[in-house]
């Protein structure tokens, strides 16, 4: 009996340590699962916003220099298997700056969807006033200057470049500091009522132009009634730089 019971022991020290052994090991090993399916996640997830990002400074042909990305994606989507992700979010023809929501879809055969928050902040050079600008101030390069701030926090699409406001005039009062957007500014007159401008026609590579007499103000780009000077014939035409007016037709 007593020899029964000494091999019984032993058994039983040989096979109980590797049961207590497996029981830790599972908790790990889902653990590990788990952290794995994150890490993914989470890495597809950063590739996209910064394929987000890169295009929207390739629009606006600018550099960022600093970003800080954080994610909180929910439990039910890091719990369960995908190799592929879709990502989605409303608004997409903004910039993905500040808090923004994705919508996760997993596109292998057994679908699921879910969701996750981004905190994008992304620093880069803008345009700020250099000093108070009031309304109708046309701008000068003294008047702005480039200074780093971060993207998130400014309510309306920045300028990137002095270039973008230089000579346009101020819509509304501008704080010194402020960052500039274009809808504070606005494109001067370049064409006031009576001027005499060259009218302009090409078509099919015929060109020809005239005198005429501006009827009306106009910006740049803008669409102006111009008077032949010849004719007398009024016509209709996009204001060009340099006192030119594109027309259709000359109106001879």
């Amino acid at each position: 009996m007593k020899s029964f019971d000494v091999i019984l022991g032993k058994i039983r020290e040989a096979f109980l340590p590797l049961r207590k052994h497996n029981y830790w090991l599972l908790p790990l090993a889902i653990f590990s699962c788990q952290l794995h399916a994150t890490n993914s996640l989470e890495q597809a997830l950063n590739a996209h916003v910064q394929q987000e990002l890169k295009q929207y400074q390739q629009q606006h042909s600018f550099t960022a220099h600093k970003q800080r990305i954080s994610f909180r994606i929910a439990d039910a989507a890091t719990q369960r298997p995908c190799n592929h992700w879709q990502f989605s979010r409303p608004n997409a023809n903004q910039a993905p700056l500040g808090r923004v929501g994705y919508r996760i879809e997993c596109v292998d055969n057994e679908r699921w969807t879910s969701r996750a928050i981004a905190e994008v902040h992304l620093w880069a050079d803008v345009l700020v006033a250099t000093k108070a600008l009031e309304r109708d101030t046309q701008i000068a390069l003294a008047d702005i200057k480039l200074s780093s701030v971060d993207l998130a926090k400014v309510n309306a699409e920045p300028l990137f470049a002095p270039l973008a406001a230089a000579n346009k005039l101020v819509r509304r009062r501008i704080h010194a500091g402020q960052v500039i957007s274009a809808y504070l500014l606005e494109n001067p007159m370049i064409v006031k009522r009576g001027d005499i401008v060259t009218m302009v026609v090409d078509i099919d590579g015929f060109s020809a132009s005239t005198r005429g007499t501006a009827m009306e103000d106009a910006k740049l780009g803008e669409r102006v009634k111009v008077k032949n000077n010849s004719s007398g014939k009024v016509v209709e035409g996009k204001v060009l730089k340099g006192g030119q007016v594109a027309v259709d037709f000359i109106g001879n």
